[in-house]
């Protein structure tokens, strides 16, 4: 029980927790009297709680059931700001992930099609066919690019800032 604190527990919980363990020690001389339990309750109180109780000078001559009320409605009072705190730190977040994430799609949706537009012509495309065995050897042994299909091309595809080749003019790729 003495090394019972608060931690995150509201006060009047932890509170009546700390006095029903004490009633159990009734006529014990682990016991605590109601000021051993009144300093008991003042020194592990949660520490954010205790500097409220510093600033707002609690008085500690008021009876124990009195004091315990006292801390009770500070406590409360504590608890509702950090709801208030963390409520606005969510919107917050939220805000910026929404603006974040707007932009995002938005400047993705441009750059896809401003590359698709300006590759593609207002005719057919014909797609190309896939890489043949030899074609992917090739151009795997000659660090080439699977995209755009050039041999020593010095990027891998995943990179590749070219378009895939119009199919109706594709040349396959070949050793000569």
């Amino acid at each position: 029980m003495l090394s019972s604190s608060q931690g995150s527990k509201p006060f009047n919980k932890w509170a009546v927790d700390i006095q029903s363990l004490n009633t159990l020690l009734r006529g014990t001389t682990l016991h605590l009297s109601e000021t051993n339990l009144h300093y008991h309750l003042e020194a592990h109180m949660h520490p954010e709680l205790a500097n409220k109780y510093h600033v707002e000078k609690v008085s500690t001559t008021v009876g124990f059931w009195l004091w315990i009320e006292k801390i009770h409605l500070l406590d409360e009072k504590h608890l509702r700001q950090l709801v208030k705190q963390k409520e606005a730190v969510e919107a917050t977040i939220h805000a910026e992930c929404f603006r974040n994430g707007r932009d995002k799609k938005l400047s993705l949706l441009t750059q896809y099609n401003a590359r698709s537009g300006a590759s593609r012509k207002t005719g057919s495309f014909v797609r190309v066919p896939p890489l043949t065995e030899e074609e992917w050897r090739l151009l795997r042994d000659n660090n080439g690019c699977f995209k755009c299909r050039e041999p020593f091309a010095g990027h891998t595809s995943n990179v590749c800032s070219k378009e895939f080749p119009d199919g109706a003019s594709y040349k396959t790729v070949t050793a000569t």
